[in-house]
């Protein structure tokens, strides 16, 4: 069921950190044409992801990024992500399992929003799942109505996404060492970093633009 809780614009503070981001046309002319791989589902299954972005306010972009509500046994509790989940058997394919995820999670009708390409598919660290996402442009930023899944969500201007004073490392315990990857802090102490997969399918959008996010752990 959906909430009556609402996203929320990230901060404007130092936003004008980067310059020349590009446009959403300059990411929807990345995209044209382009042949994304897919690969099978995973052990787990398949999941896939909406990234969402607008420009209704100024020329830069923002992307939609949510805060997955807290769940005991959810390996992604807390995470920062896109809106997504696992197909179901009345899912069509990955793109109507994204678009029904994103109805679901945040109260967004993608029907009449401009497909702009799919990503490659990429397989989850924590789960044997595969994940695919698609890449969407609206034309406002609606207000959300976010289901209990949801804890918050945000407009995130893409210039905070690639600031190099935001870019850090997560540390994740293993069995017998810490791993460390490559991730953003968009909100301070008091919001969880963006990393995993989310991270790793802004590597390839932005990258497709020319903007480089680090591959490996900065440290």
């Amino acid at each position: 069921m959906l909430g009556g809780r609402r996203g929320r614009r990230c901060p404007d503070e130092d936003a004008g950190a980067v310059k020349d981001i590009a446009t959403i046309d300059d990411i929807a002319g990345a995209l044209v044409g382009r042949v994304a791989r897919s690969a099978a589902p995973g052990p787990q299954g398949h999941a896939a992801v909406a990234i969402i972005l607008h420009a209704a306010m100024t020329a830069e972009p923002r992307v939609l990024i949510i805060e997955r509500a807290p769940y005991d046994g959810d390996p992604w509790s807390s995470d920062l992500a896109f809106p997504g989940g696992r197909l179901e058997p009345d899912d069509a394919d990955a793109r109507a399992a994204a678009e029904r995820e994103t109805l679901e999670e945040v109260g967004l009708d993608l029907s009449a929003a401009r497909l702009l390409g799919r990503l490659d598919d990429r397989a989850a660290r924590i789960l044997p799942l595969t994940v695919s996402a698609f890449v969407y442009a609206i034309h406002t930023a609606p207000e959300l109505s976010l289901s209990d899944e949801v804890s918050d969500a945000f407009w995130v201007p893409v210039a905070h996404l690639v600031d190099a004073n935001r870019q850090c490392e997560h540390h994740q315990r293993g069995q017998a060492e810490v791993h460390r990857y490559p991730a953003v802090d968009l909100f301070g102490p008091e919001k969880p970093l963006l990393w995993g997969v989310t991270y790793f399918f802004l590597c390839e959008l932005l990258g497709e633009v020319g903007h480089e996010l680090p591959l490996s752990s900065p440290a």
